[in-house]
């Protein structure tokens, strides 16, 4: 199996990736932002343990690394459901802002734990064509009118 973790308490790592290597994933990455934050930061650098059956591999990530730019974190400050939620289709419908970067770096390191691509770079533009090209959006559409 592979998975992507956030974890808020950075110090926490070592022992979440001695865990993960007992279950015996094919790949696993945990990130936490400097801030800290349960996801990569966009606001700057973050933590990364690459783990693999064979051990783990810290490594810090920052926006750039995925050709992004940084932005504070109170640019993507949430509110109630239904900020969060009209925030959300603004993004899907291909409005660019700090959401979108943060959006994309984390979708990019899914993308690399899941083998699909090979850097966080290729990850974020992947990631950008399903958003850009409604991809994103019409699944969105598919599981509201699902309920």
């Amino acid at each position: 199996g592979i998975t992507l973790i956030g974890i808020a308490r950075p110090n926490f790592m070592p022992v979440y990736a001695d865990a993960l290597r007992l279950l015996a994933l094919n790949a696993a990455w945990l990130v936490a932002g400097d801030e800290p934050l349960d996801e990569l930061s966009i606001a700057g650098p973050s933590t990364v343990f690459e783990v693999t059956p064979g051990g783990a591999v810290s490594r810090r990530v920052t926006p750039a690394d995925a050709g992004l730019q940084a932005h504070g974190l109170d640019a993507i400050r949430g509110d109630d459901a239904a900020y969060n939620a009209a925030a959300l289709r603004r993004l899907l419908m291909g409005q660019r802002s700090a959401y979108r970067d943060a959006v994309l770096l984390n979708a990019a390191a899914a993308l690399v734990v899941a083998g699909v691509v090979s850097d966080l770079p290729d990850g974020a533009e992947m990631a950008a064509e399903v958003i850009d090209d409604q991809t994103a959006l019409h699944l969105l559409e598919r599981w509201v009118a699902y309920k």
